[in-house]
């Protein structure tokens, strides 16, 4: 959660002066910081859009020194994902134990590097921002890539890329790389294949 999903700097702009210098180094031991922060840009809204294709969890880490935070959480994700978390909050000081494809992560420790999926290091260069996990996410699932005018969309539905265009480019990738896909062109008017390349990377 802190600093991928919830903005931990956004909740401690809201502590007196006093209360952070008593607690030094040891911020995050404030009682109800954890129910003061606001979300990281974009996250809410990505977050719903990547629960559309994937089965989602929050596993997140608590201060063990400070009991607050554990409620905190609980209640910061009732009223800003409860419609798409309503029970799916695990807390654990081992995120290697959970089982799952990915996990979205800003620091490698608690057991996160050490997941077993693929370690999703958010706020590196890679993945700067939820745009960047989003697109990598969604690429993953999604069998169509869509550019015209400028937009681009994921989708697994045909239909939907021929709606309302002239024409049409379809990016079905492998999985495995994001440098092999097949490129497809149509015609929208007609639905006719006008070309098709295959393009392996490594």
């Amino acid at each position: 959660m802190d600093n991928v999903i919830v903005d931990f700097q956004s909740g401690l702009d809201k502590v007196d002066d006093a209360t952070k210098q008593a607690y030094g180094d040891h911020q995050d031991d404030i009682p109800g910081i954890f129910g003061l922060m606001e979300p990281m840009p974009g996250a809410i809204e990505a977050l719903h859009r990547i629960g559309e294709h994937y089965d989602c969890y929050i596993l997140s880490t608590a201060p063990w020194a400070n009991p607050s935070a554990w409620a905190d959480k609980v209640r910061w994700v009732t009223t800003h994902l409860d419609d798409i978390f309503h029970k799916r909050l695990i807390i654990s000081h081992h995120k290697e134990l959970l089982r799952g494809e990915y996990l979205v992560d800003d620091r490698p420790k608690n057991g996160a590097s050490e997941f077993r999926g693929k370690w999703i290091p958010f706020g590196s260069p890679e993945f700067p921002d939820w745009v960047a996990v989003e697109d990598y996410l969604c690429r993953k699932m999604m069998k169509y890539k869509v550019v015209e005018g400028g937009r681009v969309w994921y989708t697994d539905d045909y239909e939907e890329t021929v709606r309302g265009f002239s024409w049409s480019i379809c990016m079905a990738r492998d999985g495995q790389s994001t440098h092999s896909f097949t490129c497809e062109i149509f015609d929208n008017k007609t639905g006719e294949l006008m070309h098709r390349e295959e393009y392996k990377g490594v």
